[in-house]
Formats: structure tokens, C-alpha cells, sequence
């Protein structure tokens, strides 16, 4: 599990819009049962600055299927994460990893 990102660096705030209806039933009665933090860094030259994705949980009150908008699904790989690597002080290039 990785460590958490430092306090000290710029962050960023982002919250997609939430869901509307259910996508079970279509009922529009949702009742919201709390979030997820998606935390990435990114790395702008010369600095780095964390992206926080807030995607909130919802529940139907008609069917109780739960609904949330779709997380990061891409990974980041290569130098981009060397780069978040190097920050909290590891070099994976020296245990063979990429």
C-alpha cells in the first residue's frame, strides 16, 4: 500500500457530477451514503500537485441499488510513476521495476 501524499503540496479538487437517477430502476429518489478520494499526482514541470477526485455514493430509495460516477481507471506507468516514486523517496528503477 502506498503512503500518503504530503500535506504540503498544491492540491486540486475535482467532484464529477453526481448521478442523477438510478441506473437500476430509474428512479430519481437517490440518497447520498458517502464518497471516495482518488489521490494522483501529477507532476507540471518544475512542481507537483496532487488531484483530489471526490466520487460520492448513492443509494436508490426505490430498489436500494447503489450508484457512483466512474473512478481513474487509468494506472500511471513509466516515467510518471518514477515520478511519484522519486517524491516519497524510492527509486523502483533499482528494484527492477518500471
Amino acid at each position: 500500500m502506498c503512503q500518503p501524499l504530503p500535506e504540503d503540496i498544491e492540491r486540486e479538487g475535482v467532484m464529477p457530477p453526481a448521478p442523477t437517477q438510478c441506473p437500476c430502476c430509474g428512479s430519481d429518489r437517490l440518497s447520498k451514503l458517502g464518497e471516495s478520494v482518488t489521490s494522483t499526482l501529477e507532476e507540471i514541470p518544475r512542481r507537483f500537485k496532487v488531484i483530489d477526485t471526490v466520487r460520492e455514493k448513492f443509494s436508490c430509495r426505490d430498489c436500494d441499488a447503489i450508484t457512483q460516477p466512474l473512478g481513474v481507471t487509468a494506472r500511471a506507468t513509466g516515467p510518471y510513476c518514477r515520478a511519484a516514486d522519486r517524491w516519497r523517496g524510492r527509486d523502483n528503477r533499482r528494484a527492477g521495476r518500471s
